[in-house]
């Protein structure tokens, strides 16, 4: 997969133009480029009344690592112990209609499965005695990760990990499980044949916006808008 860095880097080449000089900086790009993700999300994987209209590969995913502190009293998932696990930070948006995979840092933890459920079910999840080692987790209205378990000993872990397809991608990225990596160093969070379509969508805006209309008039006035309403553009509405 092709890093944040090399698609930037791809575009800044189609551009033909050095950002450092220009209006378009690299926060900009970064905008565009999740901005036509999500687009192309849509108009290959889009479904209607929620459906998808097939499965979204996992290359489209991203993995952050989620600190976890005890909490008790919620109101938001109420349990019998009291106690709740919950994330120090808010999380990223998710792609509507997609629904993320939560799993342990230590691959031979004795935690057998955390459940992701949606915000209402999770008021009633966890009341089966025969799943009480099951743990549950959802996102909060207030962004927060929310975790759940009949068995107490779920208390212990300090940290989880989330596989998702997130709409804000840059600060998913953020919250990636490798600290030391530089955001743009990461995995850019799409399959490789969209790539190409991404590349060309962003390049097309980019130039399209550095197209100058020429001052045929040659007296140094600022009257390129005239020049570009003569050619039949119509004027912005007061």
């Amino acid at each position: 997969m092709s890093t944040f860095r090399e698609i930037l880097y791809m575009i800044q080449d189609e551009c033909k133009y050095d950002t450092d000089d220009s209006y378009y900086t690299h926060e900009h790009i970064l905008w565009l480029m999740q901005r036509y993700r999500s687009l192309l999300f849509t108009q290959k994987y889009g479904g209607v009344n929620g459906n998808l209209k097939k499965k979204i590969p996992d290359s489209n995913q991203q993995e952050i690592c989620i600190e976890l502190m005890k909490v008790y009293g919620n109101n938001n998932a109420r349990c019998d112990s009291g106690l709740y696990l919950t994330s120090t930070k808010p999380i990223p948006s998710i792609m509507p209609y997609t629904k993320p995979k939560l799993y342990t840092v230590d691959m031979y933890s004795t935690i057998s499965h955390i459940d992701f459920v949606g915000y209402e079910q999770m008021k009633y999840s966890g009341t089966n005695k025969y799943f009480k080692n099951i743990i549950y987790g959802s996102i909060a209205p207030n962004k927060h990760l929310f975790l759940k378990a009949q068995n107490p000993t779920f208390s212990n872990l300090g940290k989880i990990k989330m596989s998702a397809i997130f709409e804000d991608i840059t600060e998913a990225a953020k919250l990636s499980c490798d600290e030391n990596c530089d955001t743009l160093d990461n995995s850019f969070p799409l399959e490789d044949a969209l790539i190409p379509v991404l590349v060309q969508s962003v390049v097309k805006e980019l130039t399209e916006r550095l197209v100058v209309p020429e001052d045929k008039s040659n007296n140094a006035d600022d009257n390129q808008n005239e020049n570009m309403y003569a050619n039949g553009n119509a004027r912005p509405t007061e």
